[in-house]
């Protein structure tokens, strides 16, 4: 813990350097997966590898919208199996082993998933399987169908340099719709209010003017 008796500056550098030193392998492994990130501005460099970036600019929009989707899908079936199953089964004990569970089971891994599970030998089991059936079908078939799919669109789009400088252009136009919609929305509305507002002051001076006379 940081020690007292010093000055809030010394007390902040203090805590900083224990904390720093404390968890240093940490810091280490966020600063390792930052560089990762940051060295992925390489492949603009080499025009051999320039569709991974025109494919992920063309399908970052649509990838956002699904990866939404999809999260919902396993958090609404981790909700329904941990309300179910969580009493009988450890990995449907609580919310977060459920989404945990749901998650590997999604990507290959379903030993955990199956953990205890005997179908057609216990009626719970049975339920659990026939749930991780529909679960099957809905997300890890359609829905990863759809993410290959858009995947694939956006591969096919960026080997097109007329697709490409019309999703730019999108982009810088939508980009310029949001910051008038932001500066010019906001003084509109101001502007609006301000003649909503001059009828009332006109009748009210005419009526003290009245009253005066």
């Amino acid at each position: 813990h940081c020690s007292g008796g010093l000055g809030r500056f010394d007390y902040f550098l203090r805590c900083l350097f224990e904390v720093f030193n404390r968890d240093a392998l940490r810091v280490h492994i966020l600063n390792l997966v930052m560089l990762m990130l940051r060295s992925v501005g390489i492949l603009t460099l080499w025009r051999p590898l320039h569709w991974i970036v025109d494919t992920a600019t063309l399908a970052r929009s649509k990838l956002a919208y699904f990866m939404f989707v999809f999260l919902s899908f396993i958090f609404g079936f981790s909700v329904a199996m941990r309300v179910m199953f969580g009493a009988e089964y450890m990995q449907f004990n609580s919310l977060a082993m459920s989404v945990a569970t749901l998650l590997l089971y999604t990507f290959g891994d379903t030993d955990r998933a199956m953990y205890a599970v005997h179908p057609f030998i216990e009626a719970s089991s049975t339920k659990v399987v026939i749930w991780l059936l529909v679960y099957t079908i809905l997300v890890v078939t359609i829905g990863l169908s759809f993410f290959v799919t858009v995947i694939l669109d956006a591969y096919s789009s960026a080997q097109d340099p007329e697709a490409i400088r019309k999703h730019e252009m999108e982009g810088e136009r939508r980009f310029d719709e949001r910051i008038s919609w932001w500066y010019y929305g906001a003084n509109i509305k101001a502007t609006q209010h301000k003649e909503e507002q001059a009828p009332d002051l006109d009748r009210a001076e005419l009526a003290s003017a009245k009253s005066d006379s």
